[in-house]
């Protein structure tokens, strides 16, 4: 057998097939969010892959990995149609479900959203054979004690519920209002160049109201929702370290959190210009085009 049927077979293999576009994603997906979270004034995509790649080899192309092939796992086995994502973007699953069924997957997707963005931006390599440790490096002890804290993030569920209102109420009717579901096969060619004109521009309006909300959800997941402690913890009887300033540190992220959605989005503009906001708006474009 060629490895070209071995390929076939497996791509054939809906599960199979589902493990191996998330596995193809995950180096874009990991450049992306740094890309995004970084406030570093002037960084670029590419300069951030090739920083990625410098520091942290192949390996730091693939963190997160591990929450990503999890999340895709529990979605084709758990009972209840889960969204399927493939890429983890900012943007809650739309396509395909109603208001209500897409609110609820927000719900789960909130967890997925958190741990692996948090994944990809670690200072160093997380082993997920040691699930203690690894939680603690993701999750703050108040996360870890109640879990609920992380809908309680400032402003990320929030994010997460607009963002999925624009796409079902406003940018999915406009796009079947359009190009509705039972148009006529015998349009003319003027008429489809217009339609598909106007599809355009529909997506590009979205883009330029999703994007600085997918910069923000972002930079939000990132936040952990702490609680005053009068004195560090320890668990087991040993201090699991906190990162330190001598791993591999690829991009800078802000110390001082946001209070909310609104203010991260001010702060940005003020401490790095409105520009920041539309970090990877070439992604969300082709999001908002298939909603």
């Amino acid at each position: 057998m060629s490895i070209t049927d071995v390929i076939a077979r497996l791509l054939h293999n809906p599960a199979m097939a589902h493990f191996g576009v998330a596995l193809f994603l995950v180096p874009f997906t990991s450049v992306l969010v740094r890309y995004r979270a970084s406030a570093d004034h002037e960084p670029s995509f590419w300069r951030t892959a090739k920083t990625v790649y410098q520091k942290q080899g192949t390996s730091g192309l693939c963190y997160g990995i591990a929450p990503t092939l999890l999340s895709v796992a529990l979605a084709r086995l758990w009972p209840y149609r889960l969204p399927p994502k493939f890429y983890i973007s900012p943007s809650p699953s739309t396509i395909g479900y109603s208001l209500v069924s897409a609110l609820f997957g927000t719900l789960y997707y909130v967890f997925v959203l958190v741990l692996v963005y948090r994944s990809i931006t670690a200072t160093h390599r997380l082993d997920l054979f040691k699930p203690k440790e690894y939680l603690h490096h993701l999750l703050s002890d108040h996360e870890r004690e109640n879990p609920w804290a992380i809908y309680q993030i400032p402003g990320l569920l929030p994010a997460l519920v607009i963002n999925v209102f624009i796409n079902i109420k406003l940018i999915r009717p406009l796009h079947y209002l359009i190009f509705p579901v039972d148009h006529p096969e015998d349009m003319s060619v003027a008429e489809t160049c217009l339609g598909l004109a106007c599809i355009l521009l529909v997506t590009a309006l979205g883009t330029a109201v999703l994007t600085p909300l997918e910069v923000i959800t972002t930079r939000l997941a990132l936040q952990r929702n702490h609680e005053p402690r009068p004195a560090p913890r320890e668990e087991g009887g040993h201090k699991i370290s906190e990162p330190s300033a001598s791993d591999d540190v690829v991009i800078r992220l802000r110390d001082k959190p946001y209070p909310n959605l609104l203010d991260c989005a001010k702060t940005i503009i003020q401490e790095e210009g409105w520009p920041v906001l539309y970090r990877g708006w070439f992604i969300t474009f082709l999001g908002v085009l298939y909603v």
